[in-house]
């Protein structure tokens, strides 16, 4: 248990002591989803702010080791003294259609932080009158609005003392229904132990309500009423968001999780196939970016003849059958050329090569003869025969190989997106290594990217004092990665943005109170002779 401070103020005005809690209370006062009600309609959490701090600025750079003569940085004391709560949450239990202010419950845990323990304690009973006690614990009131109760380490406040006391009842093990007991959210509240900071919207409290509200609105509203038959309002069960900070890097995770028998017509249409590790091989290793996505199943290739014709049916069939994985990509470009097409490509895997082939030159060679008159050309690319078009006066090269249909403004890039096979794939690149690694499993996009290779990719093309400072940001930024993916499963959407190889920002902060420094003392000569 942790030292409490007693006060002589509180105990003159009548207030009484703080009771003692058992373990198991102590168990459940360190879950805040197991002291707020099953009704709750928005939760948010904030947990152990102060070690997740500190592992983010040792991350980078910034937290100062082996004390004020290491150098610069901030010292792990001030981050302890200033965030070393445990943790608090608000739970929003009502919202007044009227306008006034929502019912709910604040909680607060100061930790191992006795000052600002010592503070409210202090302060509290100089702000607020001495009101009834809830369970036996001392409870102020402030200006006649908000009640608060110091429940074991807890600071409990709320507008209305019947939450504070289901909160109580709650830490002593006499009510059992929580949040944490609604199994509709036993998904979305999981693994909340490692997140910085967690948000969750219950819509069971509030479906009927709001679903009542439109409805009504819908019958003076066609498009809206279409919306709602489509959307299937009553499956949804909850919106959730997580920030999470760890020695690896920052995850940022929003999802929305609907019933099993949901009937969201909506939901269904976005859904895609899962992106599986063969849709990655088409990214050649070193890409500065990629987007890999999957249209289609794979399936058994159909017998072509070279003499086959296209037809109009042709171009449903390849988007909606025959394209089975799709990735965009770009790389930096190998040697000191003068070109001013960035290396970039496109890469398909089909499971009829005939057919794409025939429709893409078809289709292609329409737009070349109507943009620059010129016909397409036969090159070799690394050993692959491809078409050469120009549309614009940008050239555009289509080739195959396999079940593969690659197509690039750029001959180099083309050249490497042929080449590409499982190991020589971004599955070997060190620096994108992690955005497949950590690819959710029902995940139908996935983008990724390397910020030095970026900076890398873009510095040809920017003027010479840019290109220097953009070659800088990409030093600092070696080795750092940033993936994006959706995942879509059978009751889940969910957007995961992932940060990894946080850049070392020690020697930019020592740079600018060098500079401050040196303007300073710049300054104070300027002073000095102008007397």
């Amino acid at each position: 248990m942790r030292r409490r401070l007693f006060l002589v103020a509180a105990a003159a005005s009548g207030a009484v002591a703080l009771p003692s809690l058992g373990a198991s209370q102590e168990d459940a006062q360190g879950d805040f989803a197991r002291l707020v009600p099953p009704h709750t309609i928005l939760f948010a959490e904030l947990d152990r702010p102060g070690e997740r701090v500190a592992t983010l600025l040792a991350e980078l750079g910034l937290l100062q080791e082996g004390g004020a003569a290491a150098g610069m940085g901030i010292h792990p004391a001030l981050v302890r003294s200033l965030l070393g709560i445990r943790g608090a949450a608000v739970a929003i239990t009502g919202v007044d259609l009227d306008g006034g202010p929502p019912s709910g419950v604040l909680l607060l845990d100061p930790g191992d932080v006795d000052l600002l323990r010592g503070s409210i304690e202090t302060f509290l009973p100089a702000v607020g009158v001495p009101a009834s006690p809830v369970h036996g614990c001392a409870t102020w009131s402030v200006e006649g609005e908000l009640f608060v109760t110091l429940a074991g380490d807890l600071v409990v406040a709320s507008r209305d003392t019947q939450e504070i006391e289901g909160v109580v009842r709650r830490m002593r093990g006499e009510e059992r229904s929580s949040l944490a007991t609604v199994e509709s959210l036993a998904g979305a509240l999981g693994g909340r132990g490692e997140d910085l900071v967690y948000l969750c919207v219950n819509a069971a409290p509030v479906r009927s309500m709001a679903l009542a509200a439109l409805r009504e609105e819908a019958r003076q509203d066609a498009e809206l009423s279409m919306v709602l038959g489509l959307l299937d309002v009553e499956s949804f069960e909850a919106l959730t968001g997580r920030i999470r900070v760890g020695d690896d890097g920052i995850d940022v995770d929003v999802a929305l999780e609907l019933a099993e028998d949901h009937a969201s017509v909506a939901f269904d249409f976005l859904r895609m196939p899962h992106v599986e590790r063969r849709t990655l091989e088409l990214v050649p290793a070193g890409a500065a970016f990629f987007l890999a996505t999957c249209l289609n199943d794979p399936a058994e290739p159909t017998a072509r003849t070279s003499g086959d014709g296209v037809s109009a049916m042709d171009v449903g069939r390849e988007l909606f059958g025959n394209i089975v994985d799709v990735a965009v990509f770009g790389l930096p470009r190998e040697g000191e050329g003068a070109s001013p097409i960035p290396d970039v490509a496109v890469a398909l895997r089909v499971n009829d090569p005939a057919r794409s082939r025939a429709l893409w030159d078809l289709g292609m060679g329409l737009v070349s003869h109507g943009t620059s008159g010129q016909p397409p050309q036969t090159v070799d690319v690394a050993g692959v025969p491809a078409e050469r078009f120009t549309i614009e006066g940008v050239p555009v090269y289509l080739a195959t190989r396999g079940d593969r249909l690659c197509f690039s403004p750029s001959e180099s890039a083309l050249a490497r997106a042929l080449g590409t096979r499982a190991d020589s794939s971004i599955e070997r690149d060190v620096a994108l290594v992690s955005t497949f690694d950590e690819m959710p499993a029902g995940c139908t996009l996935a983008i990724g990217a390397s910020p030095s290779r970026l900076a890398e990719l873009a510095r040809p093309f920017l003027p010479e004092h840019e290109a220097r400072e953009v070659a800088k940001v990409g030093s600092m930024l070696e080795g750092s990665s940033v993936s994006l993916s959706v995942e879509h499963t059978d009751t889940r959407l969910g957007l995961h943005l992932r940060l990894r190889g946080l850049p070392d920002l020690s020697g930019v902060a020592e740079t600018l109170i060098a500079r401050r420094r040196g303007a300073a003392a710049t300054y104070a000569r300027a002073s000095d002779e102008g007397r």
